[in-house]
């Protein structure tokens, strides 16, 4: 903690107090543009739409279903802004309101407006991240236990694409339509906006005292020359973009890749939320089975994070995600795996569909935000991010136009042929990491003959790894800023030099859950679940420190 930062005392009860408040913004209002699927059927009972056609209304329906998916998106880049500039209190003020005004609109909008539904989805879509975000500093309440208390948050939001099979229920069982849905639910953007204002900080919370390392098990410290050494991963080959100007890194071939990764992933995904509906129904002939299908999607999408939590708890998740380029390697692959289901015309192909889907979804997010904070730094990372969700939202926003040209009558492009294509499009995504695979490959070759492990920079790297493609503190970096703000005077706790800075996976699937965006650029210094990793700020302190959980 910077010398002369006031430290405020916050009592057990109130942290668990506020982060309940925080759960249940993200457990009713963050999440739900992505359950269209269970929302389109209520729509179109309650009349939406119903004097247009029907190939007219399909078109209109998957209007207003990429305009919220794509809102969710577009809304990065001044959502990072607005959350840095302004703070948590004030962002949630502007989710709720926009919420509110969302709920509204679409419930009491004429059946035969054909713009009002838009809108107003486009703005439910924009609410939800506006909501999310400020609800993650609460996490820093919690010491050694933040990344628990990351992942309850995670489970709040894929619980909350549930949100509109609810809707879909209360239909079914008391009649209700759209207008008492949605003016219902602008009650849930007031609860919002009256606990915002009420309890959230007008900074984000900091630990004022970050958790220890963690000692290594008895038994298997270093003990000499002879001890084992760290295990060595491939080199960071994009060392050399961590904390550059924003323009270098934006032209630089990784951020042009990841972010087609991210367009490529964002837009099958949204197509697939956007049209597993009418897709269903056209695939399976049989009317009352394509509505199981259909309820099977809107129950087993909110669950996505129990396969999740399986993946995390073998390990494989943090395997994947601590090797960049085996991650978009995986990450691809089970997309192509649910891609290719959607071919099969199979009651057990789509519910394995309906479970490797939300999985794939998570990992996708997860993939982009690790990789991209341990490749550009945490002093872009909100940038960066909202730069290539930005690009990716504005992609979005053309599937309202290829939907159209799949369903126009006598078009050669069917739901087959589009699936077929999209199963087809991520085999490029693969040209990037198989490249590097290659690359390092003929290196380490080499290297072994010469008997050295070179990096780009020329140095020896057998006494250093590089998890999550982080950098060393002793890479190539501006060395005038390597002890900027600092004087020089190393911070306790520091890891020492040649020691990896990484993103922890609880913490990269919270970016990944929320598509996040420049939250951890708030941080001077940002802690994960094993290590502290100095940050160099290009904005002064304006945190709330906490006292350390530990010492209530």
């Amino acid at each position: 903690m910077d010398e002369g930062q006031p430290v405020v005392e916050i009592t057990l009860g109130r942290r668990y107090f506020l982060f309940a408040i925080a759960c249940s913004h993200v457990l009713m209002a963050t999440g739900e543009c992505y359950g269209w699927t269970a929302l389109r059927p209520v729509l179109l009972d309650s009349g939406l739409f119903k004097d247009s056609t029907a190939i007219e209304r399909a078109q209109l329906m998957n209007a207003v279903a990429t305009m919220g998916i794509a809102a969710n998106a577009l809304c990065k880049l001044p959502l990072g802004y607005v959350l840095d500039r302004y703070g948590p209190r004030v962002t949630s003020v502007i989710g709720a309101l926009i919420m509110i005004t969302g709920s509204l609109l679409f419930g009491l909008c004429d059946d035969n407006d054909h713009y009002t539904p838009k809108y107003a989805y486009f703005m439910l879509g924009m609410a939800g991240p506006f909501l999310q975000m400020p609800c993650f500093q609460f996490s820093e309440l919690f010491g050694h236990r933040k990344a628990t208390a990351m992942a309850y948050l995670i489970t709040c939001f894929e619980l909350s694409t549930g949100m509109f099979w609810i809707f879909g229920e209360l239909d079914i069982i008391f009649g209700l339509k759209r207008k008492e849905l949605f003016v219902g639910y602008a009650f849930v953007g007031v609860y919002c906006l009256i606990t915002g204002i009420m309890f959230w900080p007008d900074a984000p919370f900091r630990q004022s005292h970050p958790p220890p390392p963690q000692k290594p098990p008895a038994g298997q410290e270093n003990k000499g020359p002879g001890a084992p050494g760290p295990v060595r991963a491939p080199v960071n080959r994009n060392a050399h973009l961590m904390d550059k100007p924003l323009l270098t890194q934006v032209c630089s071939v990784p951020f042009a890749y990841v972010t087609i990764f991210l367009c490529v992933h964002i837009f099958r995904q949204g197509f697939l939320l956007g049209t597993l509906g009418p897709q269903v129904e056209y695939f399976f002939t049989d009317a009352a089975l394509a509505n199981k299908l259909k309820d099977s999607f809107n129950i087993i999408l909110p669950l996505g994070f129990l396969p999740m939590m399986f993946c995390t708890a073998s390990g494989f998740a943090g395997y994947v995600l601590n090797r960049p380029n085996l991650a978009f390697i995986v990450v691809t692959l089970m997309s192509m795996v649910y891609g290719g289901l959607l071919l099969v015309p199979n009651v057990v192909a789509f519910i394995v569909l309906f479970v490797v889907f939300p999985v794939a979804r998570q990992f996708v997010f997860s993939t982009f935000f690790s990789f991209s904070a341990n490749t550009f730094g945490y002093a872009s990372f909100g940038r960066i991010a909202g730069v290539a969700s930005t690009i990716a939202g504005l992609v979005q926003l053309t599937q309202t136009a290829l939907v159209a040209a799949v369903e126009e009558p006598g078009s050669w492009l069917n739901w087959y042929r589009i699936d077929l294509i999209f199963l087809l499009l991520p085999m490029i995504l693969f040209i990037y990491p198989v490249t590097i695979y290659v690359i390092e490959y003929y290196e380490a070759k080499k290297s072994s003959e010469d008997g050295v492990f070179i990096s780009e920079d020329g140095t020896d790297q057998d006494d250093q790894s590089y998890p999550l493609m982080g950098r060393s503190d002793n890479s190539r970096r501006s060395d005038d800023r390597a002890d900027e703000g600092r004087g020089g005077v190393p911070i306790e706790g520091d890891s020492p030099a040649g020691a990896p800075i990484s993103m922890s996976y609880a913490e990269a699937s919270s970016y990944g859950s929320h598509s996040a965006s420049s939250f951890a650029a708030l941080y001077s210094k940002y802690v994960t679940e094993d290590i502290k990793v100095p940050v160099h700020p290009v904005t002064p302190d304006h945190s709330i420190h906490v006292s350390s959980l530990d010492q209530e």
